[in-house]
């Protein structure tokens, strides 16, 4: 006569064991979340690049053609893994097509990015990890007909005895450097001793040149002057005076 006490706490357990078991299950799928989102970065992948071009072109002007009329650097690479999620860039802008694999690619840039003068980094960046890789920077020159804007602000050396050479190269010849300021075609260009134009020159857009000075140059003493000519429009570029001492 005393069982029906006992459904009362069988009552309490059941409703204790049903609340237990929802944490349980809530728990589980907290856990799984966790899981899921602690998914690893994929890690970027180790390049190193061999080689690369072109590195340069004049303003406007479509270089290494491809099919569709527009340009294209290639480079090749050696990488550790296959190459999965690159991206290319040229400057700030990421390029619509770019092919990459493990031994190499190429970028395609489109012409409005070649419609002024300046020099623009270009590199790959894996998009998992956000890893830039860069490949060098990329020139765009003014066209040859373009009057450079153009600053002289160091050159070297400035003088010598009579018939020594100075800035020995390793041909034996002498040599003149500069450094200069502004956008310049090198093509355009030409360097001058006095009255006679040096056949042997080294321009850098942006950054200077050098020249060799044939032996002849500085046989006689005097001060002689030393520029560079625009030879499409025919501007003078003064680069410094060359004393040619007696001794």
């Amino acid at each position: 006569m005393n069982l029906p006490k006992l459904a009362l706490p069988i009552l309490l357990l059941s409703l204790v064991a049903g609340c237990e078991r929802k944490p349980q299950a809530d728990q589980v799928e907290q856990k799984s979340q966790v899981k899921q989102s602690a998914a690893p970065i994929a890690p970027a992948p180790q390049i190193t690049f061999t080689q690369w071009g072109p590195n340069s072109t004049p303003v406007g002007e479509v270089f290494n053609k491809q099919p569709n009329g527009q340009s294209a650097i290639w480079f090749g690479i050696t990488a550790s893994t296959a190459l999965t999620g690159m991206e290319g860039w040229f400057g700030d802008k990421r390029l619509d097509e770019a092919s990459v694999n493990q031994t190499g690619g190429a970028l395609i840039v489109p012409s409005d990015l070649l419609s002024k003068p300046g020099r623009f980094p270009v590199y790959l960046v894996h998009t998992a990890s956000k890893k830039r890789y860069d490949l060098g920077s990329f020139d765009v020159l003014p066209s040859e007909k373009d009057v450079p804007s153009l600053t002289i602000s160091k050159w070297g050396p400035d003088s010598t005895v009579k018939g020594q050479v100075f800035n020995k190269q390793s041909n034996g010849a002498s040599a003149i450097w500069w450094q200069a300021e502004g956008w310049v075609n090198p093509k355009a260009m030409e360097v001058w001793f006095d009255k006679q134009k040096l056949q042997d020159a080294a321009l850098v857009s942006y950054k200077g040149g050098s020249v060799l000075v044939p032996q002849s140059a500085i046989t006689s003493v005097g001060k002689f002057p030393v520029y560079l000519v625009h030879k499409s429009s025919g501007t003078k570029y003064e680069i410094g005076t060359f004393e040619v001492t007696a001794k």
